[in-house]
C-alpha cells in the first residue's frame, strides 16, 4: 500500500521527538520496545528494530530522489501512530496536515539544519555565519535563527516561487528573508535576500545564502562565527569558496539608505 512520504517522514520524526532520541540504528531498538509494550502485542503485529531501521533508510532514500510516496504496511504505521497517541495513521495525518493548511512538499523539503551567510555590513571583510533550523510544528513550518545576541523565529511561507519569513526576536529587532525555491524538493542551498535594521537603527537590505548542513543533529551543536575573507586558512575551514566569492565585493551585497535627519525629501539630496 502506498502512503505520502511527508506523512511517514513526520511519523518517524514525532517518534524521535517523543523519546528525545535521534533517528539511528541504536535508537530504533528503544522505539521498537516502546511501541511493542504500548500497542504492538495488542494489535497482534511485530515492529522490530530491523523494520524501523530499514523503513527509515527507505524514507531518507526517497527524499533524496524526490519521491512523493512510500510503500508500507498500514497496520505497522497505524501502530506507530497509536503509540504516539492517535487513533491510527489517518487520524495522525488529518491532525498534522489539516486540509485548510496542508504543507506543500516544497516547503516540507526545506526542513532541517542550515547555516546562514551574510557579509558584514560595516565594510569589514567578514562573513557572518549563523545557525538556522527549519522545522514543523502545529501543521506549519517554522524557521528559527540564532544570532550572536538574539534568537529569531517566524513562520516560513511559500508564495509563488519563493520562501518568505518574518523573523521576530521578541525584542526591538526583526529580520525579513526571501529565498528562491522554485519547485525544488532537495535544495542544498537557498539563495535570497534579507532586510532589517542595523545596530544604529537604520534600514538595510542585502544578499543572504543558506547552506544545508547534514553534519549536525541539533541546532544547539551549531555556533555563530565571524570569518574574515582575508584569512585564507580559516575561510577554507568554515566557508565554501563559492560562498566566499559571492560575498567578495561589498558594494554588490548591500543596499543602504541615505542619512535621514529632516524626514523630508530634502534628505534625498543632502550630503
Amino acid at each position: 500500500m502506498s502512503f505520502r512520504l511527508n506523512t511517514i517522514d513526520l511519523l518517524f520524526d514525532k517518534m524521535a521527538e517523543k523519546e528525545d532520541l535521534p533517528l539511528n540504528a541504536s535508537s530504533f531498538h528503544v522505539f521498537s520496545d516502546k511501541i511493542m509494550d504500548a500497542v504492538g502485542e495488542h494489535l497482534g503485529i511485530t515492529i522490530s528494530q530491523k523494520y524501523l531501521n530499514e523503513k527509515y533508510k527507505i524514507i531518507e532514500k526517497s527524499k533524496k530522489i524526490n519521491k512523493g510516496s512510500i510503500v508500507g504496511s498500514k497496520a505497522h504505521f497505524d501502530a506507530i501512530a497509536k503509540y504516539l497517541g492517535y487513533i491510527d495513521l489517518h487520524d495522525f495525518e488529518k491532525k498534522m496536515f489539516p486540509p485548510s493548511s496542508e504543507l506543500s512538499p516544497i516547503l516540507w523539503a526545506c526542513k532541517g539544519l542550515w547555516y546562514s551567510y551574510l557579509r558584514c555590513n560595516s565594510g569589514r571583510n567578514d562573513v557572518l555565519i549563523s545557525p538556522i533550523e527549519i522545522y514543523e510544528a502545529d501543521g506549519k513550518m517554522w524557521m528559527i535563527m540564532r544570532g550572536p545576541s538574539n534568537t529569531y523565529k517566524g513562520e516560513l511561507l511559500l508564495k509563488g516561487s519563493c520562501l518568505f519569513c518574518a523573523l521576530d526576536s521578541g525584542t526591538n529587532k526583526m529580520y525579513y528573508v526571501t529565498y528562491k525555491i522554485g519547485e525544488c524538493l532537495n535544495a542544498k542551498a537557498l539563495i535570497g535576500t534579507f532586510c532589517g535594521m542595523t545596530t544604529a537603527g537604520d534600514p538595510i537590505a542585502g544578499r543572504e545564502v543558506l547552506e544545508r548542513r547534514t553534519d549536525y543533529k541539533k541546532l544547539e551543536e551549531m555556533h555563530n562565527k565571524t570569518v574574515s575573507l582575508k584569512d585564507t586558512e580559516t575561510l577554507e575551514q568554515y566557508v565554501d569558496w563559492r560562498i566566499a566569492k559571492y560575498f567578495e565585493k561589498y558594494e554588490t551585497n548591500y543596499i543602504k539608505i541615505t542619512n535621514v535627519g529632516t524626514f523630508s525629501l530634502n534628505d534625498l539630496v543632502m550630503e
